[in-house]
C-alpha cells in the first residue's frame, strides 16, 4: 500500500480542525433557528377588519413575550390608561383587563413598570418600580379598573410626562416606552356646555384643543421615550373617529406604533405585537 506523505497528513489534518471549528461554532450540526419563539397551540389568530393604506396592519394574536430576554431585564414600560366614563361602554374594560394581564407575563423581575389612569384627573396607581416588588399591586389594579367622568387628555400626559422624568432618574440605563390607551377625543364640560357625555355623540364635536396632548407628547419623545398608542374606535360615532385616529397617530412615536381598535377583542392581539417591538 503506497504510504501517505506527511504534506498530505497536514493538510488532511488542517482539514479536519476546520471542520469540527464549524460545527461547534454552529452549536452543531444541526442548529436552532435564531429567535425562535415556543409555539402555542392554543393561540387563535384576532380577526380585524380590512385596513386601509392609511390604518395599522393586521394584527395576529401571539404569545405576549419580549423578543429577548436580556431586554426585558433593562426595559421600563409605562401604561397611561383612560379611565373615562365611555370606557365602560361595551366590553372595552374587561378586554383590556385581560391583554394587560397577558402582556405582564412578558415581564421579568427587574422589569421597571408603572401605571397612570386618568379621567377628569390624572392619578399615579403603581410608581416605576421592578415588577417583581409590584406583581400583585398591577393585579389587583387591572382587576379593579372601573370607568367614570371626562377626557382630560393634556392633564394626564403633563402629569405622565412627570412620573417619567422620575423613572428615568431611578432607572438611567434603562429602554423606555409609553403605551398610551384611550376612547375618546380630549374634552372638558367647561370648553363646550354641550360636551356632556350623554349628548356628545348626537349634538357636538366633543374636542376641547386646550386638552390636545400633542405638544407634550413630542416633548416625552424628544427624550428617547417610544410611545405606542392604542385606540379604540367607535364604529358607530363617525363624528368623532376620525379626530380620535388623527390625534393618537400624532401622539405615537411613528405611524407604525399607533394602533386602532374597532373590536374591543383585538387588544391583546395589539399589546402582543407592541411587545415584539419593544426591544427592537
Amino acid at each position: 500500500m503506497k504510504k501517505i506523505s506527511p504534506g498530505l497528513k497536514i493538510v488532511i489534518l488542517l482539514l479536519l480542525l476546520v471542520i469540527g471549528s464549524s460545527i461547534l461554532l454552529t452549536n452543531g450540526i444541526f442548529p436552532p433557528q435564531f429567535n425562535s419563539y415556543p409555539q402555542n397551540t392554543d393561540v387563535e389568530n384576532v380577526p380585524v377588519s380590512p385596513s386601509s393604506s392609511s390604518s395599522p396592519r393586521s394584527l395576529q394574536l401571539k404569545p405576549i413575550q419580549f423578543t429577548q430576554k436580556q431586554c426585558g431585564q433593562t426595559l421600563a414600560v409605562d401604561f397611561l390608561v383612560d379611565n373615562s366614563g365611555s370606557m365602560s361602554f361595551g366590553n372595552k374594560l374587561t378586554e383590556l383587563k385581560q391583554g394587560m394581564i397577558q402582556f405582564s407575563q412578558g415581564f421579568t423581575d427587574t422589569t421597571a413598570i408603572a401605571v397612570q389612569k386618568f379621567s377628569d384627573k390624572p392619578s399615579e396607581v403603581i410608581p416605576f418600580s421592578y415588577y417583581k416588588d409590584v406583581r400583585t399591586q398591577y393585579s389587583n389594579y387591572i382587576n379593579s379598573m372601573s370607568a367614570n367622568g371626562a377626557t382630560y387628555t393634556k392633564d394626564a400626559f403633563v402629569f405622565t410626562k412627570q412620573k417619567m422624568d422620575a423613572g428615568i432618574s431611578k432607572f438611567p440605563n434603562y429602554k423606555f416606552a409609553l403605551i398610551f390607551i384611550s376612547d375618546g377625543v380630549p374634552e372638558t364640560v367647561q370648553s363646550d356646555h354641550e360636551c356632556i357625555p350623554a349628548y356628545c355623540r348626537a349634538n357636538c364635536q366633543c374636542f376641547a384643543p386646550e386638552q390636545d396632548p400633542t405638544d407634550v407628547a413630542s416633548q416625552i419623545k424628544q427624550e428617547g421615550i417610544r410611545i405606542f398608542t392604542i385606540a379604540y374606535v367607535d364604529k358607530s360615532d363617525t363624528n368623532l373617529e376620525q379626530r380620535l385616529e388623527n390625534l393618537m397617530s400624532n401622539v405615537a412615536s411613528s405611524p407604525d406604533d399607533f394602533y386602532k381598535a374597532p373590536d374591543s377583542n383585538q387588544i391583546s392581539g395589539i399589546l402582543s405585537q407592541i411587545s415584539q417591538k419593544l426591544c427592537q
